[in-house]
């Protein structure tokens, strides 16, 4: 049966993240996860020198040596231990092994060597100005899935009427929740102002003063009304 993927951005801060596999995979994925501020286990019966310089300069990153094909105990230890389980090895009859007794246990599992057996992609991902964006091939072609990130980061990059409305509209979002208290009335306006010709103007224009000005405007006009909750 074919998985369902929903996407998702998920705070990692604090949670504790068991990678199984020392090599290259193992070290990105790691530090992926250490940079979002999760605690990290690399489990494998050697390790990159890479690995080894992570671990002498992260106190978050712990190194346990470990054969998954033979030791199970320690496998199945460490993997109920753990919020998230990342396997990164390149010996297939292992990483079946330890995603088969992950998946049993309910975790949440990121197979970087066969997506199928597990249940997490990790995407290539990227942040241009203010946006974050994410895109996967669902394991059938990550250079198909890194060409299709660069080419969004380049749109996204270039498009200085997107960059307008993003900054207006965080301005006029923090306004609009200390202005207007009723979620429902929010969302709605929300939609008003995108949709005001004037707004548009100005956002088209690159003038982000003066559709934050509009943007206040159409809500102070929203809570005279006494519609402000």
């Amino acid at each position: 049966m074919m998985r369902r993927y929903i996407p998702l951005y998920i705070d990692v801060e604090g949670l504790k993240v068991v990678v199984f596999g020392g090599g290259s995979v193992g070290y990105r994925r790691a530090k992926l996860f250490l940079e979002g501020g999760a605690r990290v286990v690399i489990a494998s019966k050697d390790f990159s020198d890479e690995v080894i310089k992570l671990a002498e300069n992260n106190s978050n990153l712990q190194l346990v040596r470990v054969d998954a094909n033979v030791d199970s105990r320690v496998v199945e230890g460490l993997v109920r231990e753990a919020d998230m389980v990342v396997i990164a090895m390149n010996d297939l009859k292992a990483s079946r092994r330890v995603a088969t007794i992950a998946m049993e246990m309910g975790k949440l599992v990121n197979n970087a060597t066969d997506a199928g057996m597990g249940n997490i992609i990790v995407p290539f991902h990227a942040e241009v100005n203010g946006l974050y964006v994410a895109v996967t091939s669902l394991g059938k072609t990550g250079i198909a899935a890194r060409r299709a990130l660069e080419k969004i980061k380049a749109v996204l990059a270039n498009d200085t009427e997107l960059l307008a409305l993003y900054n207006a509209m965080s301005r006029i979002k923090v306004f609009m929740k200390k202005t207007i208290k009723d979620p429902k009335d929010r969302l709605k306006l929300y939609f008003e102002i995108e949709d005001d010709v004037e707004f548009k103007r100005l956002v088209e224009a690159g003038d982000v003063e003066g559709a934050y000005r509009r943007g206040v405007e159409l809500i102070m006009k929203h809570a005279s009304k006494g519609h402000h909750g």
